[in-house]
């Protein structure tokens, strides 16, 4: 009888000790671990170049392009005001935060040439107006209260 006991009172230590880890392995693989941003990346249309390392206001990117190449996925690309004559600009499957200094200010401009963002995977865009986008396809715009507009967010 004092034999059962202890096999059994070893047993659910067991159970206990692997149920915990488990439960922390599927809390972990259902995302309950969020993604912190590992950097924030700067946009000057001015005062920028694509040849700095974009880490700082004082050494930042020219074009949003060149932010989002430098960027991992969960980072956060700060743009300053200014217009940016981009199109086509791919966030290469990386999740990420693109943050304007006002859609009033901050004015990202296709010129005709093509669409603006080509976005594959989850991207968040605010403070910046989205203009001048080209139609290349009826799947390949934004509509914003089914008018073609330009588009602030």
């Amino acid at each position: 009888m004092y034999r059962t006991k202890t096999n059994l009172l070893s047993l659910v230590t067991v159970i206990i000790i692997g149920g915990g880890l488990m439960l922390a392995l599927l809390f972990a693989l259902a995302g309950g671990l969020k993604a912190m941003p590992t950097a924030t990346w700067y946009v000057d249309a001015a005062a920028g170049s694509d040849s700095n390392d974009c880490q700082s206001l004082g050494t930042a990117c020219a074009t949003i392009k060149a932010a989002i190449g430098k960027a991992a996925s969960a980072d956060v690309i700060e743009i300053a005001a200014g217009t940016y004559a981009e199109y086509d600009i791919a966030n290469s499957n990386k999740s990420l935060t693109l943050t304007g200094a006002g859609a009033d200010s901050t004015f990202i401009d296709g010129g005709g040439n093509g669409r603006v963002f080509v976005l594959g995977n989850t991207v968040v865009i605010s403070g910046v107006t989205i203009q001048n986008g080209r139609i290349i396809t009826p799947s390949s715009y934004l509509m914003a209260n089914n008018a073609l507009s330009p588009l602030a967010c």
